[in-house]
């Protein structure tokens, strides 16, 4: 309509008229499209445990419980026997719940175990709030890091073949989530990091030490300093390493959101 007012050389004024004019007309909007699928969302957990995503990966035969906390990426997993309910929450209370208590939120899609009644029972049990997403929605979080997760069960398990080391699929997925959480950066830091304040060894000293170091150990300072010293440090590096991965999601969001041209996110419009 514009191209045709504009070539039968229309007044600018008049023009300016038809955006107000078809932004009124029920059957334009009717008939609208969408824009484009939001790529993004507008929430960001900023603290451990407050966000935890969880969903069920299918790799090398075993139904693998996967869990993940938002603000962090720490990993946690469970190789479950079958998708009954009573089978997946008790491996969310093993691997999660027990260790660091109940989440604030817990995120999955229509996931059976969780969605149905057991699963609301469970949840307002232990003071979770459980969020559903709609059909055909996933877990954004936990759906990407499914792929590396997938990786790196699959490159352990031919690397112990290749060299003929027997190695079970219990000790292949223990290693691979415990490389996963000491070796992915978000902002420069580690899930690991964050959450212990420390960084794992991840390969032992392979030669004996010298007599000079051996000397140094024995200078050691009184045991309630170094406790007292190690716990302040710990605290400190977690609150920096959680500092620096929210704020290098949030600049991941806004990116992602600046550069495309998506639709109002759910959050925004509450719904």
């Amino acid at each position: 309509m514009l191209s045709i007012l504009k070539a039968a050389d229309i007044p600018e004024e008049t023009l300016r008229l038809v955006g107000e004019v078809v932004k009124g007309c029920r059957i334009c909007r009717l008939w609208q499209r969408p824009g484009t699928k939001s790529a993004t969302s507008s929430h960001i957990a900023t603290r451990f445990n407050e966000v935890v995503q969880v969903d069920i990966l299918f790799v090398r035969n075993q139904n693998l419980l996967h869990m993940i906390d938002e603000s962090i990426r720490w990993t946690a997993v469970a190789i479950i026997p079958d998708r009954r309910e009573q089978t997946v929450l008790h491996a969310i209370s093993k691997i999660w719940i027990k260790l660091f208590g109940p989440m604030k939120i817990l995120k999955t899609d229509q996931e059976g175990a969780i969605a149905h009644e057991a699963g609301a029972i469970f949840c307002e049990h232990h003071g979770i709030h459980r969020v559903l997403l709609a059909v055909g929605q996933h877990a954004s979080h936990v759906e990407r890091h499914h792929e590396i997760l997938r990786q790196l069960i699959n490159k352990i398990h031919a690397q112990s073949q290749l060299e003929g080391i027997p190695s079970s699929i219990e000790t292949i997925v223990d290693e691979a989530v415990f490389a996963k959480n000491a070796l992915t950066q978000i902002g420069g830091e580690t899930p690991y990091r964050a959450l212990l304040g420390r960084t794992p060894n991840l390969l032992t000293e392979f030669q004996e030490p010298t007599i000079s170091q051996l000397q140094d150990t024995t200078k050691v300072p009184t045991q309630g300093t170094v406790m007292e010293d190690q716990c302040l440090n710990s605290q400190r590096i977690r609150e920096i390493a959680l500092k620096q991965m929210v704020e290098a999601s949030a600049w991941s969001k806004t990116q992602r959101a600046l550069s495309t041209k998506s639709r109002t996110s759910a959050e925004e419009l509450k719904l």
